[in-house]
């Protein structure tokens, strides 16, 4: 009589897709990152000593927060990390295809750049606006529209088309990298969770700030350009996760501008909106 013993068939371990994944880091990046000054708070006053007003210009100091390093580190530095991190995910997966992951890797760091700069301009100047309106109130001087311009104009417009430029390198490079499997109901829930990400991010939150016209050209444009490449290549969209995330994202958001659009009419308020 045999003595070998007869083992169970191994259980399948279901793989996570790259892409969702890739999605997903980015995703959960965004609002962190964003909120990240919160976690820790101390003023503190900057000196300054301004050259051109000689002796008299000495000891000059203006008062500075910790918040606003914390935002620079996070946003320029962290934030640009995990989606580059997130983009190599998928790229290291398309085995071949050099010139296209070449390609698309200088179009990341375009992005990464402009979203730095977006920061940059968006937190220096926000600072300044605000000892500004403390000392002045709101005018139209050259000053505070120069200020105004950079911080609500320039530097959101350049943070949030970059970080939805983001989403739409990534899913670029979804249909560079091998399918691996077909979506099941969970990860319509993370489906779910990146698609609410972006349109609060580029709906509601650009909606009370200044960029809401923006992004709603930019995100019919993404949307456009994501029907036009479906109805092209016909991709499979149950193995398209990310695909389908930012298709369900940008109506979200177009959607949004659209409703505040009928609701409150163009001028003069679109696209400003104040909670």
């Amino acid at each position: 009589m045999s003595t070998e013993t007869i083992q169970a068939p191994a259980k399948k371990r279901r793989t996570f897709i790259p892409s969702l994944a890739s999605g997903l880091i980015t995703a959960i990046a965004i609002p962190l990152c964003a909120y990240a000054r919160d976690l820790f708070n101390l003023g503190y006053d900057v000196q300054v000593n301004i050259f051109e007003l000689g002796p008299s210009g000495m000891g000059a100091s203006f008062p500075y927060n910790t918040e606003f390093v914390i935002n620079f580190l996070a946003m320029c530095v962290v934030l640009n990390v995990f989606f580059w991190l997130s983009l190599k995910l998928l790229l290291l997966k398309a085995s071949g295809k050099e010139r296209e992951k070449i390609v698309l890797e200088a179009i990341a760091v375009g992005c990464i750049i402009a979203a730095t700069m977006g920061v940059v301009f968006h937190w220096g100047m926000d600072r300044a606006n605000s000892f500004y309106t403390h000392q002045n109130g709101y005018d139209t001087s050259n000053v505070y529209a120069y200020l105004y311009f950079c911080d609500e104009w320039l530097g959101h417009g350049l943070q949030e088309t970059s970080m939805l430029g983001f989403f739409a390198i990534l899913v670029i490079a979804e249909h560079m990298a091998p399918r691996t499997r077909k979506m099941n109901w969970v990860d319509l829930l993370w489906i779910a969770a990146i698609a609410g990400v972006i349109a609060v991010t580029f709906g509601y939150a650009a909606l009370k700030s200044e960029t809401a016209m923006v992004m709603l050209v930019a995100s019919v444009i993404m949307l456009g350009a994501e029907f036009t490449f479906v109805a092209i290549r016909r991709p499979k969209i149950a193995e398209s996760p990310l695909l389908l995330a930012t298709i369900v994202g940008n109506i979200a958001v177009i959607v949004q501008h659209v409703a505040f659009i009928f609701m409150f009419g163009l001028s003069p308020w679109y696209p400003w909106l104040r909670a």
